[in-house]
């Protein structure tokens, strides 16, 4: 998404911050977990109806064959998300950057751990 030329190109004019456009990712999700961990709620709403635009913008060319321009894009973005920006630090992003490692403990000592696994089927255990 970030790596198409046009895509790119409308996501500069409706502001994204370079540093969200330039790191490399081997997956798609990643960016945009990446860039969910620095836009706040209104910000990453606003990013998401910016891609929703581009999208639709891509899909004319596709099968109509005309491509605004990006500003066009931008433009058409602006109404569906009221005082549009797509960087603002002024509340917590959307993900926190402290990401939680939850890795399997050994009980105390005098205490047993039992891992239980089953399935239900019609109310009954399989």
């Amino acid at each position: 998404m970030k790596d198409c030329p046009k895509a790119r190109e409308i996501l500069v004019a409706g502001g994204l911050n370079n540093s969200l456009l330039d790191k490399n990712y081997i997956n798609c999700i990643d960016w945009i977990d990446d860039v969910f961990r620095e836009l706040d709620r209104k910000a990453a709403a606003d990013f998401l109806t910016l891609l929703w635009n581009s999208w639709n913008g891509r899909n004319n060319m596709v099968f109509k064959g005309k491509m605004d321009a990006a500003e066009m894009i931008c433009e058409r973005a602006q109404p569906l998300s009221k005082d549009f920006r797509i960087f603002n630090l002024t509340e917590p992003a959307v993900l926190s950057n402290n990401l939680v490692k939850n890795n399997w403990k050994k009980p105390p000592v005098g205490c047993i751990k039992i891992n239980v696994d089953a399935t239900v089927l019609n109310g009954g255990l399989l």
